[in-house]
């Protein structure tokens, strides 16, 4: 089990990570159908944080979750992918470092640039899903 705090991954070990796993995909079953039963569709997103344009420690439960997604018929985005082709400079601009904002936690927040540049690929990656992309135009 991970948890995300200020920028930081923080692992918090589990007496049994397939509970957890478990868990989780249960959880994401249960969204699924509470979707189709309101004629909507589930996506999940992976928004990718600063830190996971360097480290790579999250990539496996990543991919696990992305691959039991779609055995499930949710499609799963997930930006890293598209983060880690830019220049570190160009993922800085993402986020806040704190000092844009005096609000307490802000920093590793989305920057303007960085909600225009995520808006601006998740609606391309929503239109190519089926069942979505047709109902975006």
């Amino acid at each position: 089990m991970w948890i995300h705090r200020w920028g930081q991954v923080i692992f918090a070990p589990l007496e049994n990570n397939n509970q957890l796993n478990r868990v989780t995909l249960k959880i994401f079953e249960d969204f699924r159908d509470v979707n189709r039963s309101k004629n909507s569709k589930l996506v999940l997103l992976y928004l990718p944080t600063e830190v996971d344009y360097r480290d790579r420690s999250l990539d496996e439960w990543r991919e696990y979750l992305a691959d039991e997604s779609k055995k499930r018929g949710i499609p799963f985005i997930d930006l890293i992918k598209e983060f880690r082709l830019l220049d570190e400079r160009e993922v800085r601009k993402m986020f806040l470092s704190g000092k844009e904002v005096s609000f307490r936690g802000a920093a590793g927040h989305y920057s303007n640039e960085g909600n225009r540049y995520v808006a601006g690929t998740l609606y391309e990656k929503l239109l190519s899903i089926p069942g979505i992309g047709e109902r975006l135009h």
